[in-house]
């Protein structure tokens, strides 16, 4: 858990800084993985599915804030110019 939330912080740092940014996703890559290949591989039944439910909620809802976050942080894009028209003869 302490992975994600260290992720998640670099990531919010990281709207203007690539490094930050990169640093953050990779985190998460890693987190996700010892999430699929350790933790998920000691619990059992029920307990494995609510896990693997929770984490995915819980990405699902970081990414879903994070792109809404970037999209907000963007400059708005400039009007297109006027279409020229040619006068008619």
């Amino acid at each position: 858990m302490s992975w994600t939330v260290a992720a998640l912080f670099l990531l919010l740092k990281g709207i203007n800084v690539t490094a930050l940014r990169i640093s953050g996703l990779v985190l998460v890559a890693a987190a996700v993985a010892k999430l699929l290949l350790f933790d998920l591989a000691a619990l059992d039944g029920f307990a494995r599915v609510l896990a693997f439910l929770g984490a995915g909620l819980v990405l699902l809802f970081a990414g879903a804030r994070y792109a809404k976050l970037v999209a907000s942080q963007k400059a708005p894009e400039q009007p297109a110019p006027a279409p020229v028209v040619p006068p008619a003869y």
